[in-house]
């Protein structure tokens, strides 16, 4: 509800300028449809994020991801649960960061606290029954690319690092 208002506050302002302002009809409709794809875009992103679902049980995982497909992890794959607080970009911020990983480390899920809170985490660890390591200080993606590269996204593994252990050819 809140971005709706703050896109509405955004772009009302934009329009009353550009009917105002702009004597050509054609520019006037320019600017009003630009204005209505970018609301049907937000529009559409914010649905897409409302209707992202982690849903965890003693059976396992079932995901709802934002472009809509569904991931199933069933509970016989999960080795454990890895929590830990991973630096913002070059900030001191951290944030915390839930890893479902299988017996060779590889992430079977992986929520992140930009969009998911400690309750959410903490019910997900519960709810699944696995061994739990909490690592207590904060790390880089950097140092976490060098420990546990196969717990990174694709992108935040580097465009040639591999995952199992060796270096990437060009």
């Amino acid at each position: 509800m809140s971005i709706g208002l703050q896109v509405g506050l955004l772009t009302v302002p934009f329009l009353l300028l550009a009917a105002w302002v702009l004597p050509d009809p054609i520019s006037r409709a320019v600017i009003v449809g630009f204005t209505v794809a970018l609301i049907v875009a937000v529009s559409w992103v914010w649905f897409r994020y409302r209707r992202t679902e982690v849903t965890a049980s003693r059976y396992g995982i079932v995901e709802t991801g934002f472009l809509g497909g569904v991931h199933v992890v069933p509970a016989r794959s999960i080795a454990r649960i890895i929590r830990l607080q991973l630096y913002r970009g070059t900030s001191l911020e951290t944030s915390n960061q839930l890893f479902a990983v299988d017996r060779d480390g590889h992430c079977l899920l992986r929520l992140r606290g930009a969009f998911w809170d400690c309750e959410a985490m903490d019910e997900v660890s519960a709810a699944l029954g696995v061994e739990e390591e909490v690592r207590p200080e904060p790390v880089t993606t950097a140092e976490l690319r060098r420990t546990d590269a196969r717990m990174l996204y694709w992108w935040e593994r580097g465009l040639h690092a591999r995952t199992d252990g060796q270096r990437g050819e060009r």
